[in-house]
């Protein structure tokens, strides 16, 4: 097997070593900046490039920073749960950490260049978290198929001379609470409705008229809900503990006025575990940690100006957006097992693929409003959802 464990930390360590040491070379007065170099200038500094940053971000002629972002198609973690109380009665569900709500993806609504906006999403997933409840063991008796409607708020900011920004992403749920009962029997699956706070850092390496590249890290904290199950008497908890460390690159191109595109790669590392817990009725008892897999993003996107005019008082903009998202595992599936339960990813691999389309209504100089669709293409063992509406409201200031 791979050594995953034993590389990801050092990765990781010189990772967040690389990033420090650019925020913290700053050229201090009659001082030579850190080796002989700039950390706050740009890898290729360009004299149209120094003039960007001296005007405002949506002044018409700066054709990146009115770009609108990716729109995105979220992703799910946290795997599955099985547990079976002897031959009465048997529960296999989705596990849904942090009220059901998606985890941090980099691609969601955002693009390679620093911002100072503030935003408002809205995803409704279709058919997201399944439970199959059998009685006795091998009879299904019950199957819920629910949807999670999430909300997202977001604030993104530039500072360093405008090179660098720090996005906050705070999600919040509907949550997920289903139950079943017979014949004394009674079975329940239950999820809070806060989502983890994530923390974004960016930075732009390279910038021209037409191309911005930026490398960036993204935090996501368990600051969310734990998942709850029970079967009769047996009660299972899933806490929510991982801490998420996800690196990034984004570039964005625009080869026209009218036309541009966005592309993504990213990893989603957890640096530590789950906790899950058993108890029978005599006290809950530490069963080990679930580890969620290593995952790799690669996200394409396309968009084109069906119309523009930004001097006009309103409605300055309208462009359709065409986006394409692969999501991967990287290494095979933590199991967790206790006494007739088991926590695990019971696919094991996947690749998921979805598909994005969206329109994009510039409302006027600093407010945009986008509704789009994301559409699974691979099989039921590749999908999370059937299908996901989302609405985004942005405001640049």
């Amino acid at each position: 097997m791979f050594p995953w464990r034993s590389i990801i930390p050092r990765g990781l360590f010189a990772l967040t070593c690389a990033i420090l040491s650019l925020g913290i070379a700053r050229t201090a007065c009659a001082q030579l900046p850190l080796f002989n170099f700039d950390w706050y200038q740009p890898l290729f500094l360009a004299a149209w490039m120094q003039e960007y940053w001296e005007d405002d971000a949506s002044d018409e002629g700066v054709r990146l920073a009115s770009i609108p972002e990716m729109f995105g198609d979220t992703f799910t973690r946290g795997g599955d749960f099985l547990g079976t109380d002897g031959t009465l009665m048997s529960n296999a569900s989705t596990v849904a950490l942090a009220g059901g709500s998606r985890g941090l993806k980099p691609a969601e609504h955002n693009k390679a260049l620093p911002m100072n906006r503030i935003y408002l999403a809205y995803h409704h997933f279709h058919n997201a978290v399944q439970t199959t409840v059998e009685r006795p063991v091998g009879s299904q008796v019950a199957f819920d198929n629910a949807s999670i409607d999430q909300f997202t708020l977001g604030l993104e900011s530039r500072f360093g001379q405008g090179l660098w920004s720090v996005e906050l992403r705070m999600p919040f749920t509907a949550g997920y609470d289903f139950s079943y009962s017979a014949a004394g029997d009674s079975t329940e699956n239950r999820a809070g409705r806060i989502g983890n706070l994530s923390v974004l850092l960016k930075r732009l390496v390279y910038y021209d008229p037409e191309t911005a590249v930026s490398l960036g890290l993204g935090v996501e904290t368990p600051t969310g809900s734990d998942y709850r199950a029970r079967i009769n008497d047996n009660r299972y908890r899933m806490s929510n503990d991982a801490v998420h460390l996800v690196p990034y690159a984004a570039v964005l191109h625009s080869p026209s006025e009218r036309a541009f595109f966005h592309g993504f790669a990213a990893l989603d590392l957890a640096a530590n575990g789950n906790r899950v817990r058993f108890d029978d009725g005599s006290g809950p008892v530490d069963v080990g940690k679930f580890n969620d897999q290593t995952l790799l993003y690669l996200d394409l996107g396309a968009g084109y100006w069906l119309y523009r005019n930004p001097q006009a008082p309103s409605e300055t903009g309208l462009a359709v957006l065409g986006e394409l998202h692969y999501t991967g595992t990287l290494q095979d599936t933590d199991v967790v097992t206790g006494p007739s339960f088991t926590f695990a990813n019971l696919t094991n691999r996947r690749d998921v693929v979805n598909v994005t389309a969206a329109i994009h209504a510039q409302l006027n100089r600093n407010t945009s409003l986008r509704v789009g669709g994301v559409f699974p293409v691979g099989g039921s063992n590749n999908r999370f959802f059937d299908a996901e509406v989302a609405a985004q409201l942005i405001r640049w200031y």
